[in-house]
């Protein structure tokens, strides 16, 4: 079988930058970012209608998992049945991983600006390196760590100048995306975020071992499924599960669970099956820069000198490891 009709293995470095199962997933990619881009716009605005953080991410993923679910009942029916012991653990586990990660970027949410959450979060490709070469012993060229360093390099300029939490205003009208909610511990805001960066390695290295020998829709079926029993029960301890919520929360929460949710995080799923974590997460590392900018346009958070040049930083070293990884040598 070749490599154009299956996923990458773990170890698998031999594919070609020109294999159309890479092309593809780089498609994917591009259009799973700019969804992305759009994901902590949509948090903040649910946040603003006073729902709970960890409800906007509980309900995106129970929503997914709602809508995945006669899907893989009608057609994935009998690849679920078949599937092994092992798989369904590491799906859970990742699962697991997965609603931390989202609680954790909520949670930063209500505390600091989307400028510094986005960067701070987008810390994960160095955590995802070292799994991906302690872990599963996958060997990364020289100038993937270069192009890693540059990313991390950029995200620590914006996020240090960026600690300082600005008054929170408007420049699109209330009653659209909700009053603004004030930001009230920027130091706990980071620290999440950097928390949800960590959980988002473990879950991305997780997802490049398990997506083998599965399809995506139930691997994200089963992934949403252990996300919604971990929300679930993280809002039970809580003593912090209600619905009774701002109907316009729930508008909100819709909004993640079709876009952020099923097509950004089915986009990265659908990548690490060709592409490494490490790469893919890099990647990631263009929605610190797109989310600043909306978060300028609707949330009247302006980009400070800093955070220009730390995006400048963060752009060059993305394109200088896409570029690089193109190049990769075999190994053997």
């Amino acid at each position: 079988m070749t490599t154009a009709t299956r996923p990458a293995s773990v170890t698998d470095t031999t594919q070609s930058a020109v294999d159309p199962q890479i092309m593809r997933a780089w498609s994917v990619i591009v259009v799973a970012m700019a969804v992305a881009s759009f994901a902590a716009i949509v948090t903040r605005a649910a946040l603003n209608t006073g729902i709970h953080p960890l409800m906007t991410s509980t309900g995106r993923l129970t929503i997914a998992f709602v809508l995945l679910s006669p899907l893989v009942w009608h057609r994935y029916r009998a690849e679920v049945s078949a599937m092994s012991r092992p798989q369904w653990i590491m799906g859970i586990f990742a699962g697991f991983w997965m609603c931390l990660h989202f609680s954790l970027i909520a949670l930063s949410l209500e505390n600091t600006r989307i400028a510094v959450m986005q960067v701070l979060v987008n810390t994960s490709p160095i955590i995802v390196a070292v799994l991906e070469t302690v872990v599963l012993r996958t060997k990364l060229p020289r100038v993937v760590w270069v192009g890693l360093i540059l990313t991390i390099l950029g995200g620590g300029v914006i996020g240090l100048d960026g600690i300082q939490s600005a008054e929170p205003s408007l420049l699109v009208p209330p009653e659209i995306i909700g009053q603004p909610i004030d930001t009230g511990n920027p130091a706990l805001g980071a620290l999440f975020a950097l928390i949800s960066a960590a959980a988002a390695a473990i879950y991305l290295t997780i997802g490049r071992k398990a997506r083998a020998g599965i399809s995506l829709v139930p691997y994200m079926w089963m992934l949403t499924g252990a996300g919604t029993v971990t929300g679930v029960a993280i809002l039970l301890l809580t003593d912090n599960f209600t619905l009774s919520q701002n109907p316009a929360g729930y508008f909100w929460v819709l909004l993640l669970a079709l876009g952020p949710q099923l097509v950004t995080h089915s986009g990265i799923n659908y990548a690490v099956a060709y592409i490494p974590a490490t790469v893919v997460s890099i990647s990631a590392q263009f929605v610190s820069v797109s989310a600043s900018l909306i978060a300028f346009a609707l949330f009247a958070e302006v980009p400070t000198l800093p955070e220009l040049i730390g995006g400048g930083i963060i752009v060059g070293g993305v394109i200088f490891t896409i570029i690089g990884q193109s190049r990769r040598p075999s190994h053997t």
